[in-house]
Parts: C-alpha cells; structure tokens; sequence
C-alpha cells in the first residue's frame, strides 16, 4: 500500500464540503462519476445525487454506494430546480457541483475549492472537456480562445464544474429571480451556470482554476444542431450580460 497515497485520500478538508450531482438517466455514466467523487484526494464531506426525473436504473445504481445520499426529484424539469434542491439539502460551508455524465481527476476537488480560501473568491470553475471533436472545440473555444481572443469578455463557470459557498448562493439569492428573467429576456434555456456567476461576480470575484479538470459528455447532436446550439448559447450570454449591466450595482 502506498502511504502517501493513503495520506493524501484522507486529507480532511478545512472546510465541509458538499458536492452536489445532479443527474437524468444517467444509468450509462453515474457509477464511473460517483468512483471518481469517492477516490478524490481531497474527500467531500458528502456527496449528494439529485436525480430529477429518473425512469432509468440511476437510482438503483447510486444506493450502490453507502457514502452517497440520493435525492429523488419529481417535478418540473430544468437543472436550476434540481441544483437548488440539492444545495437546500448540503450541510457543506461550501458547494461543489458537477453533473452525473462527468468523470474528475483524482485532484479535481482540491484544486476547484482552493481558491475559496480567499475571502474576496465569490466562485471558482474548473477546466471541462466535453467528449467528442465539435465537444473539445467547444471546451478549447471557451477555455483556451476565448481569453486571448474577447479579453473584454468575463470568465464564468460550467455547471459540470465549479464552486462556491453556500452562505454567497444564499446572499444573492440563488436561482429565485432566473425563472422570471428567462421569460422577460427570451431566453433559450435556463443557462443557471452563468446566471450564478454573474450574480457572484457582484459579490466578488470569480476565477479559473486550470488544475481541476473533469470530462463530460456531450450531447449527441449533429453539427448543424452544434452551431444551432452555440448561436442560441451566445444570445443568451449577450442577452443576460447586458441585462446583468443596467441592473446589478457593482
């Protein structure tokens, strides 16, 4: 047995942890997300599985592992209600959230909740790499040309990655107002990762932690649907961002 190793999975967080999954049908990629979450050299305080919706063997599959508590969610469909119900439950000072179709590096959780040792970090967002050609083009899009390219344009975090206290979701009033503004503004989606970020990023700053790295997987859409997808992504962005600038003080 390695020692150090051994050591290192042991590590006891300076602050309580949750990280909150959230998951539909994920029967194919829960187990390889949950075997990660639970070899990670910084280990949470819990783990919690929102499953919204399931009709499949997800559930059956996560009570598979006793350190991880299953939340069953009926309801209205959309990632904002199943994360918001996951974080009522956390007992965690700070939230860590990712997706059940994800898989992390063993060090993801340490480098992602770093930074949060700094009081004036409001949230953090990891590097994802989603699955596939057009899904690394979108990952080395966002993260590798985007920042040389738009420097104007504010880094804000993936769902599948990223963290933050529960007291600052809490502060600027976690998803509450997103229902509404995604009718006022005509959003496409709910896009409740970038809502988030830029309501922390009124109460603070957000950063980029490159170490934490996790894969996921992309939808299966053809490339049409891709650049359909990107084209209502970016107005959403421009459409939420210029809101976010005539409303919110700094």
């Amino acid at each position: 047995v390695d020692i150090d190793e051994v050591k290192c999975n042991s590590m006891a967080p300076t602050q309580s942890i949750s990280v909150i999954i959230i998951g539909h049908n994920e029967e194919r990629t829960i187990g390889a997300c949950l075997r990660a979450l639970t070899t990670q050299t910084l280990l949470p305080t819990e783990i919690i599985l929102v499953a919204h919706n399931c009709t499949d063997n997800t559930v059956r599959i996560a009570k598979q592992y006793p350190d991880v508590t299953v939340l069953e969610l009926s309801g209205p469909a959309g990632q904002p209600y199943a994360r918001a119900h996951g974080i009522a439950h956390a007992s965690g000072k700070i939230i860590a959230c990712t997706d059940a179709d994800t898989v992390m590096r063993t060090d993801w959780l340490e480098h992602l909740t770093e930074p949060l040792s700094d009081k004036k970090v409001s949230g953090v967002g990891g590097l994802v790499w989603f699955s596939g050609l057009i899904g690394h083009w979108m990952s080395f899009d966002y993260f590798v040309l985007t920042p040389l390219t738009r420097w104007n344009r504010p880094f804000y975090f993936w769902g599948a990655s990223m963290a933050f206290r529960k007291t600052d979701f809490e502060l600027v009033g976690g998803f509450d107002s997103l229902y509404a503004l995604k009718t006022t503004l005509g959003l496409t989606s709910f896009a409740e990762d970038l809502y988030l970020g830029l309501l922390l990023m009124r109460h603070g700053t957000l950063t980029y932690a490159s170490h934490a790295v996790c894969y996921s997987q992309s939808p299966p859409l053809s490339l049409k649907a891709w650049i359909k997808r990107g084209y209502h992504q970016n107005r959403d962005y421009v459409k939420m961002t210029n809101y976010f600038k005539r409303t919110m003080q700094p």
